[in-house]
């Protein structure tokens, strides 16, 4: 799953910022001196110079106050600086007095993207969960008595594997 956050600026204007992994995105009233840094730049007086911070954690966005001096709001709430809050799905945050808002969207991964990930996937590694079509596709090998059924129903499927991926379960 994708994190982005969506700016809506005071004027209407509207931004995607996505949150990668391993990277930090600061929300702040200046542009960042560091290349590397994903800013959000919001110029109203009371923002402060490096006001917040959005990280990923897992599937997780983390936001934090960077110790600002006219609070970060999450839904409203002033949030408690250094501290880090989980953001849900449409979770909004607000710097200062400003009138920008940020709202967390998470978006599902393309089918390019699926494909990448599990070809990176080492064989090795085990399944820790099951989604919902490998449920369906185990419940639908039920139906077939002989090895070579299922291993046949598997090919027609589009499992070029077959008879490994029947022996792994």
């Amino acid at each position: 799953m994708k994190c982005c956050l969506r700016v809506v600026r005071a004027d209407g204007t509207k931004e995607t910022i996505k949150v990668a992994e391993d990277q930090a995105v600061y929300a702040g009233r200046v542009p960042s001196y560091n290349e590397e840094d994903n800013i959000i730049v919001d110029s109203h007086e009371s923002v402060s110079r490096r006001h917040a911070k959005f990280t990923t954690e897992g599937q997780n966005v983390i936001l934090v106050d960077c110790g600002s001096s006219n609070s970060t709001y999450l839904n409203g709430k002033a949030v408690i600086p250094n501290k880090e809050y989980t953001l849900e799905e449409g979770d909004e945050v607000r710097l200062a007095d400003s009138q920008t808002t940020i709202r967390l969207k998470k978006s599902k991964e393309s089918k390019e993207e699926r494909t990448e990930r599990s070809r990176s996937r080492s064989r090795d590694e085990p399944v820790t969960e099951v989604s919902e079509s490998t449920k369906k596709m185990l419940k639908a090998l039920d139906k077939y008595k002989t090895r070579d059924e299922k291993v046949k129903f598997l090919k027609l499927m589009g499992h070029k594997n077959a008879e490994k991926e029947l022996d792994s379960l």
